[in-house]
C-alpha cells in the first residue's frame, strides 16, 4: 500500500478527499481559450493539453499570434516554435501573476510531425528559464499524453520509452524541470488493455521508468467505467470499474504505482476524477487502504 506521508494532494474539480487527506493545492486550468482563472489559495497550473479544438478568438489569446496561429483544425501545436515557446511562456506567467507564483506549473508534450524530441527540450528549457524568472519556486512538470483528436501525428511522449528518452534528455541538459507521469494514458501509449491486462507488458514499462523515479515529480490516477453506449468513458468510475472487477489486474496496477513511489521522495497526487466524491473515495481506498 502506498502512505499519505508520500504525496502533496492536489484537489481536482469537485470530488471531495476522505477524511485523513487533505488536499494543499487546487489544481487550476489555464488552457488556451480561457480568459482568466479562478485562484481559490495555492495552486497547480494546468495549462493546454491539445485533446481537442479550442477557441482562438478570445481577447487574451489575441495578444499572443504565435499561439493563436499553431494549430491544426483547432487543436494547439505546443511547442510548435521557438517564438511559440517564448510566446507560452509570456500567456502563463501573464494569466498567473495577478494570483500569485504557482507551485506547479503542468505543461504537455507536443505532437512527433512537427517537433523532435532535442528541440522539445531545447524549447521547455527557455520556458524553464522564463517561467522561473518570474516564479523562481515553481515546480515545472511535463506530463505524458495519448489521447487526442489531432491528425497530424502522435504526442511525442506517451509510451514508457519515450518518457525515458525525454528524462534522459532534460538530464543531460540540467533544465529545472521534471515528469507528472499518468498511469492511466501510459496504460493506453503502451497498448495495453485494462479489461484484458498484460502485466509483462505492464511490468516492463514500470522498469524502463523506475532508473528515472528522481525526475517524476507527480501522478496522475483516474478510472474508467462504461457509459451508456457501452463505451469506456475515461475520467469516469474507479479503479473496480477501470479493470471490471479483476482484483488481480488492479493490484499489479497499483504494485506499479508503489515502485515509482517506493523512494522516499514527496510527489504530488493528482486524482483527476470527474464522476464524484465516491469514486475518489474508493481509488483512495484501493491505493492507501
Amino acid at each position: 500500500m502506498l502512505s499519505p506521508n508520500q504525496f502533496t494532494f492536489v484537489q481536482y474539480r469537485s470530488a471531495r478527499y476522505p477524511e485523513g487527506f487533505a488536499p494543499t493545492l487546487t489544481e487550476v486550468a489555464a488552457h488556451f481559450d480561457r480568459e482568466s482563472i479562478d485562484v481559490p489559495g495555492p495552486y497547480s497550473l494546468h495549462t493546454e493539453y491539445s485533446y481537442g479544438r479550442r477557441r482562438f478568438d478570445t481577447e487574451r489569446i489575441s495578444h499572443y499570434p504565435e499561439l493563436a496561429s499553431a494549430h491544426r483544425g483547432g487543436v494547439p501545436r505546443l511547442w510548435f516554435s521557438d517564438a511559440w515557446t517564448n510566446e507560452f511562456a509570456r500567456f502563463v506567467t501573464d494569466i498567473a501573476a495577478p494570483h500569485g507564483a504557482p507551485s506547479v506549473v503542468e505543461v504537455h508534450p507536443p505532437f512527433a510531425d512537427y517537433c523532435s524530441l532535442g528541440q522539445f527540450v531545447s524549447r521547455l528549457g527557455a520556458f524553464s528559464a522564463a517561467v522561473h524568472e518570474a516564479f523562481p519556486q515553481a515546480e515545472i512538470v511535463v506530463e505524458n499524453r495519448s489521447g487526442t483528436t489531432y491528425k497530424g501525428g502522435a504526442f511525442l511522449m506517451g509510451t514508457a520509452r519515450e518518457i525515458a528518452a525525454t528524462c534522459s534528455t532534460i538530464r543531460s541538459t540540467d533544465i529545472r524541470a521534471g515528469i507528472v507521469l499518468d498511469f492511466p494514458q501510459l496504460l493506453t501509449a503502451e497498448g495495453i488493455d485494462p479489461l484484458a491486462f498484460d502485466r509483462g507488458r505492464y511490468d516492463e514499462a514500470i522498469s524502463t521508468l523506475e532508473p528515472h523515479r528522481d525526475l517524476i515529480r507527480g501522478v496522475h490516477i483516474w478510472g474508467k467505467r462504461r457509459n451508456r453506449s457501452g463505451r469506456p468513458a475515461a475520467h469516469a468510475g474507479d479503479l473496480e470499474s477501470y479493470f471490471d472487477g479483476d482484483a488481480n489486474a488492479k493490484g499489479a496496477f497499483i504494485s506499479g504505482i508503489e515502485r515509482i513511489c517506493s523512494d522516499g521522495r514527496i510527489r504530488y497526487f493528482v486524482p483527476e476524477v470527474n464522476s464524484g466524491t465516491a469514486d475518489l473515495v474508493s481509488i483512495i481506498g484501493d491505493l492507501f487502504g
